[in-house]
C-alpha cells in the first residue's frame, strides 16, 4: 500500500469524491511511484474504463477548478486546481488504454510509472505487474515492456529526465532500446517535445538530462544547434568548451533560482553538490553571498515576476532555462581562430538569436515566449559590458539604456549574467570581478522594481499633445 493520504491534501479530495460517487478509478503512474517515494505529490493521474472527460469535468467542478478536454479522441480531460500560493495543482483523467488495467499497465513508458492503486480500496494496495516498485527500490529505470520506444520514441526524452530526477541507472537493455530508437523523434511533433523537454530543463539535474540525452544519440536529433557546441574551444577566463559552459549555466541558473526560494527548498538546494565539481566551499560561499546582496532584497519581487504568464501555460520563469541554453549557440559560427591559437566570437549574440528562433520556432513555441528567449539570447553580453565599463554605480543614462536596449527582458538578462559569469570562471572566480557584477545587477534590479517610473520607462518632457495644445 502507499502511505497514507494527508487529510487536508488535494489527493485526498480526490480520492474521497471518487468513493462517494463510486466511479471505478485507479491511481496510476507518476503519482504512485511518487508516493511510494515519500515525495510531495503536484499532479495526479487517474485510469477509468470509460468517461475520463465527463468524470475530469465533475471533478473540476466538485473542486471549484478550471477544465478543459486534453485529448478528445483518447477521452482525457484535464482539471487545473489554482493553488493558494498561486501554483497549479494538474489531475489528468484518462481512459484506460486497453481492455482492462492490466493492459494499460503493460502499455505504459518505464515499470516505474506502470503502477496502479484502486480508489475504493481501503488500504490502496500496490498493483504492480510490471515490477516497478523492485526497480524503485533497485534505482533502475527500465521499459515496462520491449515496444515502449516503438509505441512512442518520445519516452526517451522522458526516460533521461527520471533518470537524472530520481538518480536512476538505465537498465541495459531498455538503454539499447533508447538509442535504437532515437532517430524515430523526427517523426514526434514539435509541441510534444517542446512540453517534454520543458520539463527536463525545468529540473535541477536539467544539464545532467542533456548529457543523457546526447548519450543516448537524442540531442543531435532534437536539438542539433546544442550538440554543435561540443568541442567549441573559447578564450580565457572561460576553461570550458562552449556545450560544457552552457551546462554549467544552466546549473548556476537553477542554484540563483533556487536562492530565491523559501525556507527548505533554499536549504536542501544549498548543500547538494556543486554545479562546477571543483569549486571549492569558499567560491560557493562566495557566489552565494554575491546571490544574497544582489538578489534577496528584491526576492518577492522577483518571484512575482517570473511568475508571469508568457502563454501556453509557461511563465517567464519557464523560459530561463531555455535562455540559458541556447545563449552561445551562434559561437560555432561565428568562431574566428586568432594568431595566438584563441578563439573570438564577434557577432554571435546576433547570429545565436537567430539560430534560437528557428530552434523555438521549430518546437512551435508562442511568438511571446520566442521573442523573450531571443532577446536574452541577443543581449546577454549587456550586463558584462556595462561592468566592464564602470567599477563604480553606473550612472541613469547607462541604466535607461541598458532596459532600452535589452526591454523587454532586463531583469532576465541580468539574472542570466550572474550565471554566465559563474560559468566563465568556474573555480578562478576572482571576487573582486564576481563583486562588481553582483553591484551591478543590484543595481538593475533596484532600477527596475524601485525606479521604473523615473528611470526605466520615465514620462517624457513633452509629447504631441502638450504641444498641440499650446500651439
Amino acid at each position: 500500500m502507499i502511505p497514507p493520504l494527508d487529510a487536508n491534501s488535494t489527493l485526498q479530495q480526490v480520492v474521497a469524491h471518487l468513493r462517494s460517487w463510486r466511479e471505478p478509478a485507479w491511481l496510476v503512474g507518476g503519482t504512485v511511484r511518487d508516493r511510494l517515494l515519500g515525495r510531495p505529490i503536484h499532479d495526479i493521474d487517474l485510469a477509468v474504463p470509460a468517461g475520463g472527460l465527463r468524470l475530469a469535468q465533475a471533478l473540476a467542478d466538485a473542486l471549484g477548478a478550471a477544465y478543459f478536454p486534453l485529448d478528445r479522441a483518447r477521452d482525457v480531460g484535464r482539471v487545473v486546481v489554482r493553488m493558494a500560493d498561486g501554483t497549479s495543482f494538474v489531475i489528468d483523467v484518462a481512459r484506460l488504454r486497453g481492455p482492462n488495467l492490466e493492459a494499460d499497465l503493460w502499455a505504459r513508458d518505464f515499470s516505474i510509472n506502470a503502477m496502479a492503486c484502486d480508489v475504493h480500496d481501503p488500504d490502496l494496495a500496490l498493483i504492480d505487474p510490471t515490477g516497478g516498485q523492485a526497480d524503485l527500490l533497485a534505482g533502475q529505470l527500465r521499459a515496462a515492456s520491449p515496444q515502449a520506444f516503438v509505441d512512442d520514441a518520445l519516452r526517451i526524452v522522458r526516460g533521461a529526465r527520471l533518470a537524472t530526477q530520481f538518480q536512476l541507472t538505465w537498465e541495459p537493455a531498455t538503454r539499447i532500446q533508447a538509442r535504437l530508437a532515437a532517430p524515430n523523434l523526427t517523426t514526434i511533433s514539435g509541441e510534444r517535445i517542446r512540453d517534454e523537454l520543458m520539463r527536463l530543463l525545468s529540473g535541477a539535474s536539467a544539464s545532467q538530462g542533456v548529457r543523457q540525452l546526447d548519450d543516448l544519440g537524442a540531442l543531435a536529433v532534437l536539438l542539433p544547434e546544442v550538440k554543435a557546441l561540443q568541442g567549441v574551444t573559447q578564450y580565457p577566463p572561460h576553461r570550458l568548451d562552449v556545450y560544457d559552459h552552457t551546462l554549467a549555466v544552466m546549473d548556476w541558473r537553477h542554484t540563483l533560482r533556487a536562492h530565491l526560494a523559501p525556507g527548505p527548498d533554499r536549504t536542501s538546494h544549498h548543500e547538494a553538490a556543486s554545479p562546477l565539481p571543483d569549486s571549492s566551499a569558499e567560491q560557493l560561499a562566495t557566489a552565494r553571498a554575491g546571490f544574497d546582496e544582489a538578489l534577496t532584497p528584491f526576492a518577492a519581487d522577483l518571484i512575482a515576476y517570473l511568475r508571469v504568464s508568457a502563454e501556453q501555460g509557461y511563465t517567464r520563469d519557464d523560459l530561463l532555462p531555455w535562455a540559458a541554453l541556447l545563449h552561445d549557440i551562434g559561437k560555432p559560427r561565428t568562431r574566428q581562430v586568432q594568431p595566438d591559437g584563441s578563439s573570438q566570437f564577434a557577432g554571435h549574440e546576433a547570429a545565436g538569436s537567430v539560430l534560437a528562433q528557428a530552434v523555438l520556432q521549430r518546437l512551435r513555441f508562442s511568438r511571446t515566449a520566442i521573442h523573450r528567449v531571443v532577446r536574452v539570447c541577443a543581449t546577454h553580453d549587456q550586463p558584462g559590458a556595462l561592468a566592464r565599463a564602470s567599477d563604480a554605480a553606473v550612472d541613469r543614462r547607462a541604466r535607461f539604456l541598458y532596459f532600452k536596449r535589452t526591454d523587454p527582458v532586463g531583469v532576465e538578462t541580468a539574472l542570466l549574467s550572474l550565471a554566465d559569469h559563474l560559468a566563465a570562471w568556474g573555480p578562478n572566480l576572482r571576487p573582486q570581478r564576481w563583486r562588481s557584477r553582483v553591484r551591478l545587477v543590484f543595481q538593475l534590479l533596484d532600477t527596475y522594481f524601485r525606479q521604473y517610473d523615473q528611470v526605466v520607462a520615465p514620462a517624457p518632457l513633452l509629447d504631441g499633445t502638450t504641444l498641440m495644445a499650446a500651439l
